[in-house]
């Protein structure tokens, strides 16, 4: 499997919020919290949307101008 640069930098972002979530924030936010996710794991997932929100709008966008060129000629 090929990664490319945006893809390690991603998970180097992922792991440093992680252990900093680990660091800063308990577990969970309640005693009778639900525990399917603790407050680090959610607060990595909210830390890697916009890289991954900014590279699919960038992919949407060149396969919107791309479908577009195409139907000029």
């Amino acid at each position: 499997m090929i990664v490319d640069a945006r893809d390690q930098e991603l998970v180097r972002t992922v792991r440093l919020a992680l252990k900093l979530g680990r660091r800063h924030l308990s577990e969970y936010a309640h005693v009778n919290a639900p525990k399917k996710f603790t407050q680090p794991q959610l607060f990595a997932c909210l830390r890697s949307i916009p890289g991954f929100w900014t590279e699919q709008v960038e992919t949407a966008a060149g396969v919107t101008k791309l479908v577009s060129l195409s139907f000029l000629d």
